[in-house]
């Protein structure tokens, strides 16, 4: 099979992303970009040009009929992954994968048919009273270390009492089952949509408690934005949600810093 660089990866991202916006534009459903790639938006005016992924984001009432229509689109070069559909997947949120790709992650298990994809996360309304917030939050970050456990293939302790308790941790993950774990995970983040609350989080938080949580108003408008040609939906209050999020967002990373996320490596199939 023929390597795919980077480069490429995000030209196929890119087509990827422009299917996902012809779905939603027709379909009226309102996405948005987020986390890197939002900042990519603003900042560079697309990918930025070290990452290798490309992220949305949609409310969950509007993720629940994206995930649906995708789950039944008869498209020959894309397909949709989540738990519901594949038994080996194991994240919260879903991806859009190009068939005609293969990839491979070193650190975390092997999915079939996985192949260079977008990711979409679901955003879901918390609780106004802050004890219940907080209980919610918690519970949410138990079961995502769970499902990273499972995931991943290593140990990262630094000594051997950690590994060992990490190996212990992991047994006991791969015994609960990533679809009882999954089940558990969905059920805590959705428990509050239906309620008045405020604000919002991801159905993957990759970041602290007070950064991870958005004002619902930052994403009640969205608007067309440049995105390496094409035009794409990002939150009108892009600044609040990206200040609130990474702080100085604006200023560049060190060299060290900017590097891709995924250790992966993509290839065409043959």
């Amino acid at each position: 099979m023929r390597e795919i660089e980077l480069e490429e990866i995000k030209n196929i991202e890119l087509a990827i992303l422009k299917y996902i916006d012809h779905i939603c534009r027709e379909n009226k459903i309102e996405y948005f970009l987020t986390a890197g790639s939002l900042i990519g938006a603003i900042r560079h005016k697309g990918i930025i040009p070290w990452d290798d992924d490309i992220d949305i984001g949609l409310k969950r009432e509007n993720y629940n009929k994206l995930i649906e229509i995708l789950k039944n689109d008869e498209n020959s070069q894309y397909f949709l992954m989540d738990y519901t559909t594949q038994t080996d997947y194991f994240y919260p949120y879903a991806k859009l994968v190009d068939k005609r790709t293969v990839l491979q992650e070193k650190v975390v298990r092997k999915i079939s048919n996985y192949g260079i994809f977008v990711d979409i996360f679901a955003y879901d309304t918390l609780p106004d009273d802050a004890c219940l917030r907080d209980k919610r939050y918690n519970k949410q970050k138990k079961k995502q270390r769970q499902i990273v456990y499972y995931a991943t293939k290593e140990v990262f302790g630094k000594n051997k009492l950690k590994r060992l308790l990490e190996v212990i941790y992991k047994k006991y993950c791969e015994i609960l089952g990533i679809g009882f774990i999954l089940k558990k995970y969905n059920k805590i983040c959705m428990q509050y949509n239906n309620a008045d609350g405020q604000d919002m989080i991801s159905n993957w938080p990759t970041v602290k408690k007070d950064e991870a949580i958005q004002k619902k108003e930052y994403f009640n408008q969205v608007i067309d934005w440049e995105f390496d040609g094409l035009k794409i939906k990002i939150p009108e209050k892009y600044d609040s949600f990206l200040t609130n999020m990474y702080g100085d967002y604006m200023t560049l990373p060190s060299e060290e810093e900017r590097n891709g996320k995924h250790n992966m490596k993509a290839y065409w199939k043959e």
